[in-house]
């Protein structure tokens, strides 16, 4: 009975996979994080140009940059987050 493809059974094949997929996970939780904090400056920067008021410029502002922080500690913490519930080994 066939396995499949040698390149399926092969141990280093699926560890640069891994790798590869844990350095674009990395990739794209730090771009987000940059993008939420900017969009959250920006926002509350150019809020009178956007004609919207103080108040809310401020709470929208605040989601954003609340929100690049999670993703910042979803990234500082990534091995182990990754470690606990990624894929298995076996």
């Amino acid at each position: 009975m066939s396995q499949g493809p040698a390149f399926f059974q092969d141990d280093e094949w699926f560890s640069a996979l891994r790798e590869m997929r844990m350095r674009r996970g990395k990739l794209y939780f730090g771009v987000l994080a940059l993008v939420m904090i900017l969009l959250g400056f920006v926002f509350y920067v150019f809020s009178d140009a956007l004609g919207i008021d103080e108040q809310t410029a401020k709470l929208v502002a605040a989601a954003f940059l609340i929100a690049g922080l999670f993703d910042y500690l979803i990234l500082h913490f990534w091995d182990r987050i990754y470690e606990k519930f990624g894929p298995s080994d076996s």
